[in-house]
């Protein structure tokens, strides 16, 4: 089993006065906390491929040593880190204010166009078991069936829980549709490289910090 050591470049904090010291302290913390959900990320990943294989953590309690269960709870915080990272992203191009940070934060989450719904279905998930999204009923899709005839389905023919399919976490999200995420190092590595992007995309040069993330499953 090999790996490697991801490296990020942080972007030095703007040469102006800034009207607060909270802001100061937000061009320095916010990209390295996003880079920090990135190793949550990373970690997660590397467990949920041991699991998968059959080496779950020893020490687990009764019951939870079941072929399912420990995969899909790390999926979850594979999808959690990588929301984390993009409301990160998204806060930091807030701050600079550039219309190119502003768009490499877009582009991060137009990477992953499932990614919000499906951490919102993760998140309320007792509103998907009622077939609801903010209190209101989720849409039901109509089928048409092989002689021409729509027939309107109902939730038990759509509805799926917050899921692992193979290394996809998957569910239903507030407009019917199933919404889809491969945990994967595919998927880590694109939100390393868009996360890179918003810092690149400041224009500053790193102030000497060259953060590196946990050893990942290369």
């Amino acid at each position: 089993m090999s790996y490697e050591l991801f490296r990020l470049r942080v972007p030095g904090t703007p040469r102006v006065e800034l009207a607060a010291a909270s802001q100061a302290m937000g061009f320095m913390l916010l990209p390295l906390a996003a880079i920090g959900r990135l190793d949550d990320a990373a970690v997660a990943l590397h467990l949920f491929e041991e699991a998968r294989v059959g080496n779950v953590p020893p020490g687990l309690p009764p019951g939870f040593e079941g072929v399912e269960r420990v995969p899909r709870l790390l999926a979850a915080v594979f999808l959690d880190s990588l929301m984390g990272v993009g409301r990160l992203l998204k806060r930091f191009a807030e701050l600079d204010g550039q219309p190119g940070v502003a768009d490499a934060s877009v582009a991060y989450f137009a990477a992953f166009p499932d990614l919000e719904d499906l951490r919102d279905s993760l998140e309320h998930e007792d509103e998907r078991m009622l077939f609801r999204a903010r209190r209101k009923p989720i849409p039901v899709p109509s089928i048409t069936l092989s002689d021409g005839e729509s027939r309107d389905l109902d939730e038990t023919d759509v509805f799926h829980a917050p899921s692992l399919s193979g290394i996809t976490f998957q569910a239903t999200v507030q407009d019917g549709r199933l919404a889809k995420l491969e945990v994967s190092q595919t998927t880590l590595n694109i939100a390393r490289v868009r996360t890179q992007s918003v810092f690149d995309a400041t224009g500053r040069t790193a102030t000497g910090y060259d953060w590196p993330l946990s050893a990942s499953h290369a």
